[in-house]
C-alpha cells in the first residue's frame, strides 16, 4: 500500500514538473479509451453471437409437449401456435437477450412446465403495451405466445391471453382462430362462432380462399355440434372446395374426416368410412402421424373394410 502511494506522489511531482507532456499522455489516454468504447458498441452485436445460448431444439421440445397433452389434437388446437412460440424464445437467445435465463426455461418446458416461458412473455406484452400503440402489434404477438402455453394447462389463462391478443391486434385471424377454438372448449358456442366468422370476414375482406377455407370448416364443427347436420354438411363442403382448388392436402384431410364424423352421426357407416379413407390417404401422403392413428381408430370402431378405400 505505501508503495502504491509513493508511486501516485511521483507521478504527481512528474505531471507538476512537466505539464505539456502529461496533458498529451492523458489526452492521448482519452482518445484511446474512446475508441475502445466505440468499437465495442459497434461490435456489441457481434460478440452477443458468441454468449452462451440454449443448447435446445425447439421442435425436439415441441414433440414433448405434445406428446405429454395429446387432447391438443382433440380439441384442434392450432399447433402451429406453440411451435411459434418456442422459435420465439430461440430467437431471444440468438439475439443474447437473457439467454441463461431461456435456457431455464426450455429446461423447464422439456420437463412439461410453462411457467418460465410463459413469465418471459408476460414481461415481454406488459413492456411493450408500456410502449404504446405502436407496439401493439408485438404486444399481441407476445399475448398469442403467452396463450399458446398456457393452452396447455389453463384453459382460462390461454382465454385472457388471446383476449388480450384481438384486443391489441383486431386483426389478426390467429388470434380470432385460437380465441375461437377455446371458446368452443369452454362450450360458449355463440362466442366461437363470432370469433369463427370474424376470421371468414377478414378473409372476404383479404380475398384469401385460405382464410376462408378454415373459417369455414371451423364454423362447420360448431353447426354440428348444434346439430344443424344440413347446415354443417354444406360448409364442411365449402371448405374442402375451396382447400381443393388451393392444393392444401392437410386441409382436404380435416375437412374428408369432418364429413366422415358427420356421416356417421346421421347413420351413414358406409360414406363415413369413405370420407376417412380419404382423409387417411392424404394424411399419410404429408405425413401427420398423430391424425393417420386417429382416422385408423376411428375406422376400426366403424368396423370400415376394403370398400372404403379412398376412390
Amino acid at each position: 500500500m505505501n508503495e502504491l502511494l509513493a508511486s501516485f506522489q511521483e507521478l504527481w511531482v512528474w505531471t507538476k514538473t512537466n505539464p505539456g507532456l502529461a496533458g498529451a499522455v492523458f489526452a492521448g489516454a482519452a482518445l484511446l479509451l474512446g475508441l475502445l468504447q466505440m468499437t465495442f458498441g459497434i461490435f456489441r452485436p457481434v460478440l452477443a453471437l458468441f454468449r452462451r445460448k440454449p443448447a435446445t431444439d425447439p421442435m425436439e421440445t415441441l414433440n414433448r409437449l405434445l406428446a405429454a397433452h395429446e387432447e391438443i389434437g382433440e380439441l384442434k388446437q392450432d399447433k402451429k401456435q406453440l411451435e411459434n412460440a418456442l422459435q420465439a424464445l430461440e430467437a431471444r437467445a440468438e439475439a443474447g437477450e437473457e439467454p441463461d435465463r431461456i435456457a431455464e426455461a426450455f429446461a423447464r418446458l422439456d420437463q412439461n412446465d410453462t411457467s418460465a416461458a410463459e413469465a418471459i412473455f408476460r414481461e415481454v406484452l406488459e413492456a411493450k403495451e408500456a410502449e404504446g400503440a405502436a407496439a401493439n402489434r408485438q404486444a399481441a404477438e407476445a399475448a398469442r405466445h403467452l396463450g399458446a402455453l398456457a393452452f396447455l394447462h389453463d384453459t382460462q389463462a390461454a382465454l385472457v391471453a388471446y383476449e388480450k391478443a384481438i384486443a391489441l391486434d383486431p386483426d389478426n385471424t390467429d388470434g380470432w382462430t385460437q380465441l375461437g377454438h377455446l371458446r368452443r372448449r369452454l362450450g360458449r358456442l355463440e362466442l366461437a362462432e363470432q370469433a369463427y366468422e370474424t376470421v371468414l370476414r377478414l378473409g372476404n375482406r383479404d380475398a384469401s380462399d385460405e382464410l376462408i377455407a378454415i373459417a369455414k370448416g371451423n364454423l362447420g364443427v360448431i353447426y354440428r355440434t348444434r346439430g344443424e347436420l344440413d347446415r354443417a354438411a354444406e360448409t364442411h363442403g365449402q371448405a374442402l372446395a375451396l382447400h381443393e382448388a388451393l392444393c392444401r392436402k392437410g386441409g382436404m384431410a380435416i375437412q374428408y374426416a369432418n364429413l366422415g364424423a358427420l356421416a356417421e352421426e346421421r347413420g351413414d357407416p358406409k360414406t363415413a368410412c369413405r370420407h376417412w379413407a380419404k382423409a387417411l390417404a392424404l394424411y399419410e401422403e404429408v405425413g401427420i402421424p398423430d391424425k393417420i392413428d386417429l382416422i385408423r381408430g376411428w375406422m376400426a370402431e366403424a368396423g370400415c373394410g376394403d370398400e372404403a378405400e379412398a376412390e
